[in-house]
């Protein structure tokens, strides 16, 4: 079901900002109102917004908001998740350029100018504003774990009636902001605090992210755009991944494939609204990290599942671009020698993922990898050789043999 047409039928749409929404009311009530403030015309932007089958209050959103810019209302009779509803979304789209944002967002006025000039006359473009993010508390929740009912605690440590709350008074949702406090940039920075993953990869690598070999995971589908053209180019989102995670990074790998350039920009300032966490996410997370390696040959997606491993194969990304370069330097340096290595090497990473996805231990990969030691001791040979020339990737074998 769709419902919703443009505020300005002869004015041309350049932006559309696609929404699903999954039982995330009143959070997403609060994006649509922040997105009132933008500094973009607001006749150029549209938003399309697809309510997933939601049960809860989102329902009511399209009486309860009126908006200086259109919004497309799409509705979904049964959840299709998130990479169908965001390709359901597109075929929607009248924009040129389309962004992303995650129903939990907030958006600074000045993100969708951010996105929309930063493509100006810049074909082949993925832009992001994600590594930058802050995480922001607008509702309490009982549901909370305890880090974060401590996390905002001290965000608003001034508000008593906040510190006051024992954890058994929380019955049922607060919302602790206001609708007119929600386009308060002052505020927003108060009751929220950077996310502080990515710094490391800004640091190494700077916004426009050059020698960065995973510059793709930059595709976060939290605050991110792309042309149209360049979405439907490469198919858009894999519907086969369900469920949480990956669906946005396999598209990023694929864009990454097809030559797309991606870069961060601060300026694109959005703040992710804290909402409880399921205790799914981390099952579809080890199920579709697997899936998403080992549909591809090149190694880099499999040493992703590295950096969200536990000890002691994670790494943070700036060692593993440093591993992904020297691999591509072996295969580029001797394309004809050192076969063995090269062959072994991604079964074992592939085989370590596939253990993550189980739960399971990481321990005598090399044999439950059906590697037999007559090949490793061969392999071992070729190691010494490499040693020098490629430590990093060695090092990581070498510790892969030894679990």
């Amino acid at each position: 079901m769709v419902m919703g047409k443009n505020k300005d039928e002869k004015s041309e749409i350049l932006v559309s900002i696609v929404i699903p929404s999954y039982n995330r009311y009143p959070l997403n009530l609060y994006l649509l109102e922040s997105l009132k403030s933008q500094t973009f015309p607001h006749d150029k932007m549209e938003v399309i917004f697809v309510d997933d089958a939601s049960t809860d209050e989102t329902k009511k959103l399209s009486s309860q908001i009126d908006t200086p810019y259109s919004i497309k209302w799409v509705r979904n009779e049964s959840p299709l998740g998130r990479a169908k509803a965001r390709n359901k979304g597109v075929t929607f789209a009248s924009g040129e350029i389309l962004v992303f944002l995650d129903a939990e967002m907030v958006a600074a006025p000045g993100l969708i100018e951010t996105h929309y000039f930063t493509h100006k006359d810049q074909e082949n473009l993925v832009m992001s504003g994600w590594m930058e993010v802050r995480k922001l508390f607008t509702v309490l929740y009982p549901e909370f774990k305890r880090k974060q009912l401590k996390k905002l605690r001290s965000l608003y440590k001034d508000n008593q009636d906040v510190l006051s709350l024992n954890n058994q008074d929380i019955s049922s949702q607060i919302n602790l902001l206001s609708l007119e406090e929600i386009t308060n940039l002052g505020v927003l920075d108060k009751r929220s605090y950077p996310l502080e993953d990515y710094e490391h990869i800004l640091n190494s690598f700077g916004d426009k992210l050059k020698g960065f070999k995973f510059s793709w995971i930059n595709f976060c589908t939290g605050n991110v755009s792309l042309s149209k053209y360049l979405f439907q180019k490469v198919g858009g989102f894999d519907e086969q991944f369900t469920g949480y995670g990956f669906e946005d990074w396999d598209l990023g790998f694929r864009l990454y494939k097809e030559g797309a350039k991606f870069i961060h920009n601060g300026n694109a300032k959005a703040y992710h609204q804290e909402h409880p966490i399921s205790k799914s996410n981390w099952q579809d997370v080890c199920r579709n990290q697997y899936n998403f390696q080992s549909r591809y040959k090149d190694i880099k997606p499999k040493l992703l599942v590295l950096y969200l491993s536990a000890y002691p194969l994670n790494r943070d990304f700036v060692e593993l671009n440093q591993i992904a370069c020297e691999y591509k330097e072996l295969r580029k340096d001797y394309p004809r020698q050192y076969k063995l290595f090269k062959k072994i090497l991604p079964p074992i990473l592939s085989h370590a993922s596939l253990l993550l996805s189980k739960k399971k231990k990481l321990k005598n990969l090399a044999k439950s990898a059906r590697i037999n030691e007559e090949v490793l001791g061969a392999f071992s040979k070729e190691v010494e050789y490499l040693r020098e020339e490629y430590p990093n990737l060695i090092n990581l074998y070498e510790q892969l043999i030894k679990l």
